[in-house]
């Protein structure tokens, strides 16, 4: 009975949603979950100032949907803003993984709600120290603990470096199983060297 009554339930709270934060498809988080690259459901705003703080860039209407599987912006001298959405179609909480690979980037501050909507925020970023990292890991990688339902997650870009990588989410057994692949490559990669 929970079972097909969740479903109507995460529907009707999809209606329920802000419009600006629904300009953009959400991503599904349900039992088929594995690895989803993201850069069709995001979407972006530029910030020229630099200025703008979290509750500005949420009311904000000038968010532009990004067309491609990747982000890329090219070298820019504005801060920008990303976004995404997330739903929860589990009866139970989800440990998933957000991944930004490209790990040139000076400043990332990443926005996540927790289940009453208040935003945390962590910050990363190649002139930080590795150990500020959400996850250790070549790239950028942040994980979280979702209850069922929908969330919108924000992140800030600032960097004298290209703005381009493919944002990705993973379930927790995918990420272990990508971190598993790529380990091995780089033994390989060092013991010939």
């Amino acid at each position: 009975m929970c079972k097909k009554i969740f479903p109507v339930i995460t529907a009707l709270f999809t209606l329920l949603l802000p419009v600006q934060a629904m300009t953009a498809p959400a991503n599904i988080i349900d039992e088929n979950f594995s690895t989803t690259s993201i850069g069709r459901t995001m979407e972006y705003l530029e910030d020229r100032n630099g200025t703008m703080t979290l509750e500005e860039v949420q009311q904000n209407t000038g968010w532009k949907l990004n067309a491609d599987k990747a982000i890329n912006l090219g070298f820019a001298r504005s801060i920008y803003w990303f976004r995404f959405t997330s739903v929860n179609q589990l009866a139970s909480t989800e440990s998933w993984y957000f991944e930004i690979s490209y790990p040139m980037l000076d400043s990332l501050k990443l926005y996540s709600p927790d289940d009453n909507g208040v935003y945390s925020m962590v910050e990363t970023g190649d002139h930080l120290p590795f150990y500020k990292r959400d996850v250790d890991n070549t790239g950028f990688v942040f994980h979280f603990v979702d209850s069922p339902g929908i969330k919108t997650y924000y992140f800030r870009i600032q960097t004298t470096s290209a703005i381009s990588f493919v944002p990705v989410m993973m379930s927790q057994k995918a990420f272990f199983k990508k971190i598993n692949t790529e380990i091995p490559v780089f033994w390989v990669y060092y013991g010939l060297m």
